[in-house]
């Protein structure tokens, strides 16, 4: 009997860190944007490492969980962050290929212009 509520316990974990990783990727996704990689990770070390119990201590055993939990929501939110800064990039390029475009043409331009004859306007 005590057998089955074991596997029940542990099913029931699963099924809470599940629920948090949707939780973090769904719901908190707009906060996300608001802080840059290097402060997330800080804060994600501070938070990770006060998580663990001290040493010897029988207390809050389970504490792995709770830092699998964690690293799953800030693993989300950092991967959100990035493929925010990816697409800000993208823009960028595409507005400098554009002037670089406009810079080909006035060169071609000028190239026509200087391999005219004096003289004659083509």
């Amino acid at each position: 009997m005590s057998f089955n509520i074991a596997i029940e316990v542990k099913f029931m974990k699963k099924i809470l860190f599940v629920f948090i990783c949707a939780f973090s990727v769904t719901v908190l996704s707009p906060w996300i944007h608001a802080q840059s990689l290097d402060d997330t990770f800080d804060e994600f070390s501070h938070r990770f490492q006060a998580l663990k119990p001290p040493p010897g201590s029988s207390v809050r055993s389970d504490y792995k969980l709770d830092q699998t939990a964690l690293a799953s929501f800030y693993t989300a939110k950092m991967l959100t962050v990035i493929s925010k800064q990816n697409q800000e990039l993208i823009a960028r390029y595409d507005e400098v290929s554009r002037k670089y475009d406009q810079m080909i043409k006035q060169n071609e331009k000028i190239i026509q212009l200087l391999s005219q004859k004096p003289g004659r306007p083509e």
